[in-house]
């Protein structure tokens, strides 16, 4: 058959490296994303990182403030096409929109639904340390992450994987899973299984307090996986007892020491460069971090300049 006709809907650089996995065997006819957002200091009217694609690839781009209003359909009615790909676009899809193209509206989802439904499957996996995972193609429906499974593919997950790692994974994956399945699934050659819906679990869109250590309660291992999970953001963060904001920039995920520290205190492993912090249970290891106000500095520059502090909770009332 022909170059399958698709309109990808999604936002952010996640749906940019799957929309161009697309270019060489299918037919990119419109992309919907989000409207241009206020970014940084300035507030400056920022692009969505897919539009930046459309436009510099001369594909049509349409950022509609609304999916509920008579013109939206209007438009969405105008595109001719075989599917709609919805990669992370962000908002809940109308069933009224959806309606415009029945069973022919299909969603990638990185987790291995019905685990993980809901914003925030990726980080969700690193924090909860699994092993495995998986990446979804399914048809959407009016409820979240729900729909049939066309085809799921299964990938596994380092120990050191952060979520730069595992996103790449993700892409890999999920540009393979397109190219196996979409044709067949057109040409009804694929019929889809309802999820067990007994077995699903929500995740919630992750939050920046999200990143804050609680030194008394919370593990080496799920501080580890927390920074894995918030690499890019929001990070995982802590306070110095002089009030300062810590962020840990670079932990050391394969060398740490099994020496005995009270939760929120350090010793310097001048050996491995790195900073040996007590939690509730065992220690992690940090080898780059940013003193509020100040440039990202070492272990070494830390342990040099910052000798009788420690960490705390939260800024001390």
């Amino acid at each position: 058959m022909s170059k399958p006709r698709i309109v990808v809907w999604g936002t952010p650089q996640l749906t940019v490296a799957i929309a161009e996995s697309l270019l060489d065997w299918a037919d990119i006819v419109a992309i919907i994303t989000t409207p241009d957002t206020p970014q940084g200091r300035k507030r400056i009217l920022t692009p969505s990182p897919l539009k930046v694609f459309g436009e510099s690839n001369s594909i049509a781009v349409y950022s509609p403030h609304s999916l509920k209003n008579p013109e939206t359909s209007e438009l969405l009615r105008t595109l001719s096409a075989d599917i709609w790909l919805i990669i992370a676009y962000g908002k809940i899809i109308p069933q009224a929109i959806l309606d415009i193209m029945p069973h022919r509206v299909l969603n990638i989802h990185p987790s291995r639904l019905p685990q993980y439904r809901g914003p925030s499957p990726i980080q969700a996996s690193l924090r909860n340390g699994d092993t495995s995972t998986a990446v979804s193609l399914m048809e959407l429906d009016h409820l979240m992450d729900h729909g049939p499974i066309i085809a799921q593919e299964e990938m596994s997950i380092s120990p050191t994987d952060t979520y730069i790692e595992l996103e790449a994974k993700v892409i890999t994956v999920a540009a393979d899973i397109l190219r196996q399945n979409l044709i067949p699934f057109m040409n009804g050659e694929i019929t889809p299984w309802v999820q067990d819906d007994t077995q699903a679990s929500i995740v919630k869109m992750v939050q920046k307090i999200d990143g804050l250590i609680d030194w008394e309660s919370q593990s080496a291992e799920y501080i580890m996986n927390a920074y894995r999970a918030y690499t890019i953001w929001p990070q995982v963060y802590t306070y110095l007892n002089t009030d300062k904001k810590i962020v840990f920039d670079r932990l050391d995920l394969e060398h740490i020491s099994d020496i005995k520290l009270k939760p929120g205190y350090w010793q310097l492993d001048s050996s491995n460069h790195t900073l040996i912090i007590g939690t509730k249970i065992g220690n992690i290891a940090v080898k780059e971090l940013t003193v509020e106000g100040k440039n990202t500095i070492t272990a070494d520059s830390f342990a040099n300049g910052y000798a009788g502090v420690y960490f705390v909770n939260k800024k001390q009332d």
